[in-house]
């Protein structure tokens, strides 16, 4: 069996061999293609992926540092790219290709500018290395402020009328000498600012700085709303150098009567449709009350001129929720938006009521028009020239 298989495969091998002989005979037979040789591939290799530049104050200004490559494979190394994490590193290379054996160096910088505490940011280098596409370095800082105040927002958070709140702010300053000269309450009545003594506090790294406590005090007389403003410090060091900085000032005194929601965005509208927003006030302390009519207050803009009003044809009905006892109300609020609004509106309806502690109540809606009404501008009077027309 074996022999004649063998026989079989070779008379196969000898017919189908007779068709080629005579091709060959019609020329010489084509050169055999060699076998593909396997591209050669570059290898990148840096000196370290890690960068520390340790303790840095803020405004230190750009930091440098760099890093050697070497491209220690066969084939061409091209850099595709080099990405970062964060904005306060930039990275620099001369050249993109390097031949096998050749070195280069990157470059990075890194700003600490508004940074505080341990830094960690990453930067990778895209190539054509098949063995590593994607190399990334990792750049370290510690980065403190020459001064550094907390919290950075002053929040008073919903105070009760009639009660009084107090929040301590400190203020680090690690200049020799460093002092707070005084402070100034901005856009907020009622607030009174105590300085107590200075402390020297030691750091983890063995270095003193000096720490005041600022006491912010809300006294009872502010009036019923939000509030916000700043706290304006004023410091000094013994190297003659004055700086002012800015804390933001928030907070809202709460009356008995509380309305929610406070804000509507009524989204989007058609210019010639009417919109209708239900919400509730309520008195805290089960108090009766009325709501007596509402007007649209625009808001201020911002040349400190008050904006065009933005609602007509308003309606208001106020529901008690017991007419026995009515310290609840659900509202039923409905308008249509003015003509000549364009875009967008923002502005605040006013609530009056009989109460002569708490005699209005806010409420802000904002939203937008999906298709105005253009309004064309008036027509200019014709001062006696001819329009190439008949008088009427």
């Amino acid at each position: 069996m074996r022999k004649t298989a063998a026989t079989w495969t070779l008379v196969s091998v000898v017919g189908l061999a007779t068709p080629l002989a005579a091709a060959q005979d019609q020329g010489p037979a084509p050169t055999p293609a060699k076998p593909t040789q396997p591209e050669k591939a570059p290898k990148i290799r840096i000196d370290r992926t890690v960068h520390d530049f340790g303790t840095l104050f803020e405004d230190a200004g750009k930091q440098r540092t760099k890093f050697i490559f070497t491209n220690e494979g066969e084939g061409e190394l091209r850099i595709q790219n080099v990405a970062t994490t964060c904005g306060c590193t930039t990275p620099e290379m001369e050249k993109l290709v390097y031949a096998p054996g050749e070195s280069g160096e990157l470059v990075v910088y890194y700003d600490p500018h508004n940074r505080k505490g341990p830094q960690n940011r990453k930067v990778t280098i895209h190539s054509n290395d098949p063995a590593s596409p994607r190399l990334p370095i990792t750049i370290e800082a510690n980065v403190k402020r020459m001064i550094e105040i907390e919290p950075a927002i002053i929040r008073l958070g919903q105070v009760p009328k009639g009660e009084t709140r107090t929040m301590m702010v400190d203020v680090t300053g690690r200049a020799p000498g460093f002092e707070i000269a005084g402070t100034e309450v901005l856009r907020v009545d009622g607030l009174k600012v105590d300085i107590l003594d200075a402390q020297q506090i030691e750091e983890d790294d063995g270095s003193s700085v000096t720490r005041y406590t600022l006491l912010v005090n809300l006294n009872e007389g502010q009036p019923i709303g939000p509030f916000q403003g700043a706290l304006s410090i004023n410091m000094a060091d013994s190297g003659g150098n004055k700086s002012s900085k800015n804390v933001s000032i928030i907070g809202e005194i709460l009356g008995d009567l509380k309305v929610s929601p406070r804000q509507f965005n009524v989204g989007a509208m058609d210019a010639t449709s009417r919109m209708e927003r239900h919400f509730s006030v309520i008195s805290r302390e089960h108090k009766p009350f009325k709501i007596l009519r509402a007007e649209e207050r625009p808001l201020m803009g911002i040349d400190n001129e008050p904006r065009p009003a933005a609602f007509q044809n308003m309606e208001f009905e106020a529901i008690p929720e017991d007419p026995e006892n009515p310290h609840k109300y659900m509202i039923r609020f409905s308008f249509e938006p003015r003509p000549e609004i364009v875009r967008q509106f923002f502005t605040q309806v006013v609530f009056h009521t009989d109460r002569k502690d708490e005699p209005e109540l806010v409420l802000r809606v904002l939203g937008r028009i999906n298709n105005p009404v253009l309004i064309p501008p008036p027509a200019k009077e014709n001062a006696g020239h001819g329009n190439g027309g008949e008088d009427g």
